[in-house]
C-alpha cells in the first residue's frame, strides 16, 4: 500500500497516458532496493497508464552502455547511475525544467546535488541528483588496535605510520583504490581535497589549470610511490601525511 500511495502522489505535470518509459539502473549493492524500485516503478506506471521497463546492470557497465545507446540513437529514456556522467552532456536532454518543477514542489535543491549535475558554462542541467550518501573511510578495528591506534588514523601521518606497521607486522596492506573506477576516484578526490585542492573543484579559472594539473600530478605520483614502497617513509613527503582525515569510522570485526 505504501508503494502504491507514493506512486500516486508523484503526479506528472501533463497527461502521459499511453506512453512508454524505459529505465536503465545500476544494480544496487543492497538487492532489496532494486526489488522496491521495480515495484514502485510498476505502481507509478499503473497509476499514470505508462508502460514501464526497468533494466539493472553492473555499475561499471553503465558508462559504456550509455555511450553505445547514444551512438546507436536508441535505448533507454532514463539512466540512473551512482556518479555524475557529465561527459555525455551534449548527448542528453537539458533537465532544467525538471529541476525547476522539483524546486517548486519540494524547495531549493542542495548545493552539493546541483554542483554534481549543473554545468555553469552551458547553463544546463545534464542530470537530476535527487540525493547523496556519505562515503567515509572504514578501518578494521582489530588491526589498528595492534598498532596502538584503537580509534583508527586521524591524520595522514597516522595513516602512513600505522598502515606501514600493520603491513610489516601483520602482512595486511591498506585498501585505498588507485584504479579507473568510482571508489578510487572518490579516494583520490578526498586526498586532493585534504591537501588544499577542494576550492579548485568548485572554482577553476583558466589561467590556473596548468598549475593545478602539475600539483595534482605530483601528488598522484607520490601516492603511487607510497603504494609501491609501503615501508619507505623517506619517499613520502610531509605534505602527503600531515593533514586530517575526515569521516573515518570503525568497521566491526567479523571474527
Amino acid at each position: 500500500m505504501a508503494i502504491q500511495a507514493a506512486a500516486q502522489q508523484a503526479t506528472p505535470t501533463r497527461n502521459i497516458a499511453g506512453t512508454e518509459l524505459k529505465i536503465l539502473q545500476w544494480s544496487h549493492f543492497v538487492p532489496s532496493y532494486d526489488t522496491w524500485f521495480d515495484e514502485f516503478a510498476k505502481a507509478w506506471g499503473d497509476a499514470n497508464q505508462v508502460k514501464i521497463t526497468v533494466d539493472h546492470i553492473n555499475t561499471a557497465q553503465i558508462p559504456a552502455t550509455l555511450a553505445g545507446e547514444i551512438a546507436a540513437g536508441e535505448g533507454h529514456d532514463l539512466v540512473e547511475h551512482i556518479s555524475s556522467l557529465a561527459q555525455y552532456e551534449k548527448s542528453v536532454v537539458d533537465m532544467t525544467d525538471l529541476v525547476n518543477e522539483a524546486t517548486a514542489r519540494f524547495g531549493t535543491q542542495l548545493d552539493m546535488a546541483k554542483r554534481n549535475s549543473f554545468n555553469p558554462t552551458t547553463n544546463h542541467f545534464y542530470g537530476f541528483v535527487h540525493g547523496y550518501a556519505p562515503d567515509p573511510a572504514d578501518y578494521r578495528k582489530s588491526l589498528w588496535q595492534a598498532v596502538e591506534l584503537p580509534d583508527g588514523p586521524r591524520t595522514y601521518q597516522e595513516l602512513l605510520d600505522g598502515g606501514t606497521k600493520i603491513y610489516q607486522d601483520q602482512g595486511v596492506q591498506m585498501g585505498i583504490g588507485m584504479s579507473n573506477e568510482i571508489d578510487s576516484r572518490m579516494a583520490a578526490q578526498t586526498i586532493i581535497w585534504a591537501h588544499g585542492g577542494g576550492p579548485h573543484f568548485s572554482k577553476i579559472r583558466t589561467e590556473r589549470i596548468l598549475h593545478l594539473e602539475q600539483h595534482f600530478k605530483q601528488l598522484s605520483d607520490e601516492i603511487a610511490r607510497y603504494f609501491k614502497h609501503p615501508d619507505d617513509r623517506a619517499n613520502c613527503p610531509a605534505k602527503l601525511v600531515n593533514h586530517t582525515i575526515e569521516g573515518s569510522q570503525p568497521e566491526p570485526d567479523s571474527d
